[in-house]
């Protein structure tokens, strides 16, 4: 039986910090709960920790924004070569000055923070449940001090947008979590005067790759130390120190690879100067009347109209069994004409068949860490039916 410690969300940092690492020593299972996790869920993740396979190290639930989340063990020897590296690839010493704004129980949070610890850097956690209670002193925050490095994802960057006077810019702005538009990296530093990258990573492996302020604004950036991308039929690769072999108590044959990678089911490519670039997931190709459609490429589109904040592009299934392209898109002005004048600019950018059906107009659905819940968008409107 495994001795599964629970780290609660809300912990302060520095208690974190020694809790993880006590427990990584004693050779237990640390399960760092992710905000809004009911009673009943972590005591039934905490359950099949303790009976399961042996095991020690860091538990993460995959978030479960595409599909069903499943459980994940890093080991210490995992979790110690992704803190040594992305402290190098973002060059942090002990006089940094960091501000995570992503829950330090969640994957990305997690890398981050212990980068932070790995180098002693100062380190401000932002992780307030209510992500609009955690905007408001991420800005207070932004106003005092000049960070070396903000972390979050797309939605807090864009909600700060929206009030910048007297933030103080950063050296570099790092989103991640989900792919981040060009439109909001110019934005960024047209408001904030600071450059906004891109950071890659997934549960199972913790951060891949970073992007540097003078990389492309599409790149992800290059893998941090320790941490090496391969590219197997257009999907990425990732290859670290003690990689999982497995989800736990769950066989996946395909996630993992006999060599020791992890499939991470994101298609991407590397240039010849060894930055990679993103196109899209592979389990969210729609097929559209025989054409496969990226809903990355139409949101992409979708985002250069000044008539949107933000937008999800999904699949959704029909009576025919074929799926129809859908777009959920929360407005920037809620004026009665602009849908009118979105479908527009949709019909003069987008090819018909990636055009898709608008199915609600407002703000979108979020996981703890602020990310698009796309698995609760396909819940608000159900698959279309034959009409009696």
């Amino acid at each position: 039986m495994n001795t599964v410690v629970v780290a609660p969300h809300g912990m302060e940092g520095a208690a974190f910090r020694d809790f993880v690492q006590q427990a990584l020593r004693d050779g237990h299972i640390v399960f760092p709960v992710p905000p809004r996790m009911l009673e009943k869920q972590r005591q039934q993740v905490t359950y099949t920790l303790m009976n399961g396979p042996d095991a020690a190290g860091v538990a993460f639930m995959t978030t479960g924004t595409i599909g069903a989340s499943k459980l994940i063990v890093r080991s210490a020897v995992n979790v110690a070569s992704e803190a040594a590296g992305v402290a190098q690839s973002l060059g942090l010493h002990r006089k940094s000055k960091v501000l995570i704004t992503t829950p330090i129980t969640h994957s990305y949070g997690f890398g981050i923070f212990m980068a932070c610890v790995e180098v002693g850097a100062r380190t401000w956690v932002m992780d307030h449940e209510n992500i609009f209670t955690r905007l408001i002193h991420i800005r207070e925050l932004m106003r005092k001090h000049r960070f070396d490095v903000v972390t979050g994802v797309p939605f807090v960057f864009r909600s700060i947008l929206r009030q910048v006077v007297d933030l103080k810019p950063p050296r570099l702005s790092l989103a991640g979590g989900e792919t981040v538009p060009v439109e909001l990296m110019e934005r960024w530093e047209q408001g904030v005067d600071g450059p906004l990258r891109q950071e890659y990573g997934l549960s199972e492996v913790g951060v891949v790759t970073i992007a540097r302020a003078e990389d492309p604004p599409r790149s992800i950036g290059r893998p941090v130390l320790g941490c090496s991308v391969g590219v197997s039929e257009d999907e990425l690769v990732v290859f670290r120190k003690d990689n999982p072999t497995s989800y736990f108590s769950v066989e996946s044959e395909r996630t993992f690879t006999e060599a020791g990678g992890v499939r991470t089911g994101d298609l991407g490519f590397r240039d010849p100067q060894g930055l990679f670039y993103l196109k899209g997931r592979k389990d969210s190709l729609v097929i559209v009347g025989g054409m496969n459609v990226m809903p990355e490429e139409v949101e992409s589109v979708l985002l250069n109209s000044p008539l949107i904040d933000e937008c999800a592009v999904v699949g959704r299934p029909t009576y025919r069994g074929s799926p129809e392209l859908v777009a959920h898109v929360a407005p920037a002005l809620r004026a009665p004409q602009t849908l009118g004048a979105f479908y527009k600019h949709m019909k003069a950018n987008l090819a018909p068949h990636k055009i898709p059906k608008i199915v609600s107009w407002s703000s979108l659905p979020r996981t703890a860490s602020g990310k698009v819940d796309r698995s609760a968008l396909l819940s608000i409107v159900p698959p279309r039916r034959r009409r009696k």
